[in-house]
């Protein structure tokens, strides 16, 4: 179970960290929507200082899920880490599904990619005979692939 604390009778900013088990996050909006984000340190002073960092970024207009990160860039630095980390059938297998989603949805940015449009991906997979359990793959191998875009966004 994730404990949380939270720092209190600190200024707003301050507000938006959480210690979770030994590990500062982050929590913030964008777009409406709440985002949590690790700040990868024990360090309160990291962390706040880290939180800062976000914070301008998003002051400044640049999204915390940028419409730039490039598919094809994306993609290849995941694949390198797939076949550095799984066994090489483990990872074809995950880099054919994410692939085959973006040759069929024709996104360019990641900031394109939303929840309909992976929906009528599976819908239309379901429609020609996937079964649920690998249309759960495909999720799970598309979710893997958005968070490590993600990941590599904001270098500490």
């Amino acid at each position: 179970m994730i404990e949380e604390q939270h720092i209190s009778g600190q200024s707003r900013g301050a507000r938006n960290l959480r210690l979770r088990g030994r590990r500062w996050w982050a929590r913030f909006r964008v777009r409406g929507r709440r985002c949590e984000k690790s700040l990868e340190t024990d360090n309160l002073k990291v962390a706040r200082e880290r939180l800062r960092f976000l914070m301008a970024l998003h002051t400044a207009g640049l999204s915390i899920f940028p419409e730039d990160i490039l598919v094809d860039v994306a993609l290849a630095k995941w694949e390198a880490s797939l076949l550095a980390r799984r066994t090489v059938k483990s990872a074809r297998t995950d880099i054919a599904r994410v692939r085959r989603f973006f040759e069929t949805a024709q996104v360019s940015s990641l900031g394109k990619v939303s929840p309909a449009l992976l929906a009528d991906f599976l819908d239309k997979l379901r429609a020609g005979g996937l079964s649920p359990k690998t249309g759960l793959e495909y999720r799970n191998a598309l979710h893997g692939f958005y968070r490590f875009a993600l990941e590599r966004v904001m270098n500490y």
